[in-house]
Order: structure tokens, then sequence, then C-alpha cells
């Protein structure tokens, strides 16, 4: 294979892991609230996302160095594109008046 064609290769293949795992992410995160077991939904999810990123990022690497990067490239704008599109549920919360700071929520609850 190439070099022109493991980067091409390798950032789509990271756009699809990242978007996959920073989509999970953001999944878990919208359930660990209305879930009965916070800390298994968020250990699983934690396990299961590395676990196939990882497996992922391994065959990545087999495409050589360049491939590698092009896939780590593709995963860190996957993240920016995630967090930016899930941003916007953050900011209409703000503008609804609704806090998103922790600290706003400790004192609310009783201050601790």
């Amino acid at each position: 294979m190439n070099t022109a064609t493991a980067v091409g290769v390798g950032m789509l293949s990271g756009l699809v892991v990242g978007s996959a795992f920073f989509g999970a992410l953001l999944w878990t995160t919208e359930r660990l609230v209305v879930t009965q077991r916070p800390a298994v939904l968020l250990a699983s999810s934690t396990l299961v996302r590395m676990a196939l990123a990882a497996a992922a990022f391994v065959l990545i690497a087999r495409m050589g160095a360049a491939g590698l990067v092009a896939a780590l490239v593709g995963f860190v704008v996957a993240r920016v594109v995630v967090v930016r599109r899930s941003g916007a549920t953050v900011h209409r919360a703000a503008a609804d008046g609704v806090s998103t700071d922790p600290a706003a929520a400790t004192d609310r609850n009783g201050g601790g």
C-alpha cells in the first residue's frame, strides 16, 4: 500500500473510530443521570470503547506509521466534531437559564 492510500484509509478509519468512540461517550454521559446503576454503565462503556479503539488502532498500525498518524489525526478531528455538535445542547441549556456549572448544582443541593 502506498503512502497516499495509507494516509487516506488511516484518516477515514480514524474519523470512523473517533466518531464511534466519542459518540458512545456522549450517549453514556446522557444516560448516566437516568440509569439505576451509573457505575456499571460507566465502567462497561469505558472498557468497551477503549477495547474497540485499541483493536482498531492495532489494525491500522499494520499499514505503517503514515496510516497510524493519519488515523490519530482523524480520531482527534472526530472528537472536535462530536464535542461541537453536542455543545449546542449545552449552549441551549444556558440560554434557557439552566446552569451548566457543577458548583451551582452542588450549592443548590445543600452545599455538599
